[in-house]
This record gives structure tokens, sequence and C-alpha cells, in this order.
């Protein structure tokens, strides 16, 4: 379990951030993603608003964190199988950039980690504990979330992100009210 910095004494907390986070974070569920921008571990920026049109997986973990590692390969056969059906897995790590660097190249991630520091981004998303995985459909609305790692959870997690792949690639509805407009997707169904 993570825990969060204080905030200053003279800033009071709002009743909103004073329920457990586990609370906020299922409260996510069905909303649109919280918007982020972080840097990847070369520097370069990802903006989380920048991938309407994929389904992202968001995994925060650390090469700390036990079932992190334990889970982290199972991530990374999610990426390589599903990546040319519009999965973009971002991995979001707040340790220090060459940590991450030397765990992630050590291991052979592909992957994109991406950099949190000050877990900006992990507290905005009420992450108390990793690893903690959201599945962001391609509306940039939140599908799914899980906190933590065992054997058998990589299934569970497989089918979550199946689900919100096929859902996302379901063909619009053919217009069938006469005198409708026609787009040529729908030309060529008809």
């Amino acid at each position: 379990e993570l825990s969060s910095s204080p905030q200053p004494a003279a800033t009071p907390r709002p009743a909103a951030t004073s329920r457990p986070a586990a609370t906020r974070t299922a409260e996510l569920v069905g909303k649109a993603a919280i918007a982020f921008s972080l840097k990847d571990l070369d520097g370069n920026q990802v903006d989380l608003q920048s991938l309407k049109g994929k389904v992202a997986l968001l995994d925060f973990w650390a090469s700390w964190c036990g079932p992190c590692v334990a889970e982290l390969p199972h991530i990374e056969k999610l990426h390589r199988d599903l990546k040319d059906r519009g999965l973009v897995v971002l991995g979001v790590n707040y340790e220090d950039v060459e940590v991450a660097r030397e765990f992630v190249r050590k291991k052979g991630y592909t992957f994109t980690t991406l950099v949190d520091e000050g877990r900006e981004v992990s507290m905005k998303y009420g992450v108390s504990g990793i690893p903690h995985v959201f599945i962001i459909d391609r509306d940039g609305k939140v599908k799914w979330h899980a906190l933590g790692y065992g054997p058998g959870k990589e299934i569970e997690l497989r089918s979550a992100v199946e689900k919100v792949l096929k859902a996302a690639a379901a063909p619009a509805p053919v217009s069938t009210q006469a005198g409708a407009s026609v787009s040529p997707e729908e030309k060529v169904l008809k």
C-alpha cells in the first residue's frame, strides 16, 4: 500500500478526498479518464488524450513490488499480442528514471513506461496500492480497474481487455431511415 504525502496545514482537504482511495477509484469506472501528460523513459511526452480511438491499459507499478514484478510479464504479453488490435499499454512508474529504465531494459519489456515524478497521476487516479491496472476505452472512458495481482489474475485481465477491444470494434449501425445520408462505410456494407 502506498501512502500519500501530507497536504500543507494551510490547505484544508476537500471532503471528497477524505474518502478511501478505493472508493474514489471505483467511482472512476464509467466516467471519462482523468487527463494527464507524462514523459516516458526516453523523455518523450505522452498525452493520454492523444490516445482517443485506441484502448489504453494503465499499469501503475514499481520494481520493488513483488506482485508488480509477477504481473509485468503478463502485461508485456498483452502488449505484444494486442497492440495491432488497438491496445496501448502504458506502465506508470514513480521510481527514479534510471532504476525504472534499467529494470525495463533488463526484463526486455517493450510497452511504454511513463515517469510519474511526485506521483501526481497516481494520486489523481486514487492509486493506494500497486499493481493497479485501469482499462480505458476508445472514447476515453474508464471501463475496468483492478488492484493487486495473484495467480490467475492475468486471465481476468486479458478477458477484460478483450471485452473492451471487442465492444469498441463493433461496427456502427447502418442507417435504415429513408433519405438518411449514407457514409462511405455504409455504402460498402450495403
